[in-house]
């Protein structure tokens, strides 16, 4: 799009020197054909009166603003409640840290060696043999 301030004649004198630009792919017999071209190369003539139209400068809402333009002076002190450094509770832990001596003699109960039921099977150990079938 154009500027809408500008003319519409502006405009065409702003344009036409890109319509005499050629790709250079074109031929020199092209060239010469379109350079003597007389058609469509009057200059435009309607439309080319300039907007008179809602061209008046805005008047409205410039003003400069006024309100609200106070600096913040409220809420802006340093805060100076609750910056205390922690006392309470920073002590070190020494309730309960004694080492384990309760329950650390080794397990004497129990550790004799099974004799019972230790003898070798020897029932039921020969291989099941399977049965072949007979029928389809």
């Amino acid at each position: 799009m154009w500027r809408k301030t500008e003319t519409l004649s502006a405009l065409y004198i702003r344009y036409k020197s890109a319509y005499v630009r050629w790709p250079t792919s074109v031929t020199r017999k092209q060239k010469d054909h379109n350079a003597n071209k007389s058609h469509g190369t009057k200059a435009k003539s309607h439309g080319t009166k300039a907007k008179t139209h809602g061209t008046k400068a805005k008047t409205h809402g410039t003003k400069a603003k006024t309100h609200g333009t106070k600096e913040k002076t409220h809420g802006t002190k340093e805060k100076t409640h609750g910056t205390k450094e922690k006392t309470h509770g920073t002590k070190e832990k020494t309730h309960g840290t004694k080492e384990k001596t309760h329950g650390t003699k080794e397990k004497t109960h129990g550790t004799k060696e099974k004799t019972h039921g230790t003898k070798e099977k020897t029932h039921g150990t020969r291989a099941h043999f399977q049965h072949e079938r007979t029928g389809n």
